[in-house]
């Protein structure tokens, strides 16, 4: 298989993986924007940390390339800083829009379960019955818990 199949590959891959993380299609089971939002921030931070040691450390491979005899461009030390950057801003730039595109489905996600949770909050306001209410102990008031400390 040459490069240019694999790279276009890879790039379905990726794109994949990223749609899968949005959650846009039905799934079998919905998980929480918030945890996909966790880890776009630590790629993000996964990033900027490896563009700084780069950019700082030892130079990588420096035989490989210096076998090259490469008399072109920047020396070996500028080369891999430049590279360090790049990867660090594009990574930073590539991950924000991916990042508040789930910052907008995790806000439609917490709107929807506040729209279930008030529905069943009236729900429960009407259906409970005016002795429960009088009693004064909280937990008979609360719908969850007044089957389990139900008195008597």
């Amino acid at each position: 298989m040459g490069r240019r199949p694999t790279r276009i590959l890879l790039v379905f891959i990726g794109f994949g993986y990223f749609y899968a993380r949005l959650q846009a299609d039905p799934v079998p089971r919905k998980y929480s924007q918030l945890i996909s939002l966790l880890i776009s921030v630590a790629e993000t931070l996964g990033d900027g940390v490896l563009g700084l040691v780069l950019w700082q450390g030892s130079l990588i491979a420096s035989a490989y390339y210096a076998a090259l005899h490469r008399s072109w461009g920047p020396d070996q030390r500028l080369d891999q800083t430049i590279g360090a950057g790049v990867l660090w801003i594009l990574g930073d730039v590539v991950g924000l829009p991916f990042v508040l595109l789930l910052m907008r489905a995790l806000s439609r996600d917490e709107r929807a379960h506040a729209v279930q949770v008030d529905a069943e909050l009236d729900r429960a306001e009407v259906a409970e019955p005016d002795d429960a209410a009088s009693s004064g102990l909280w937990w008979e008031s609360d719908p969850q818990l007044r089957e389990r400390y139900r008195r008597g």
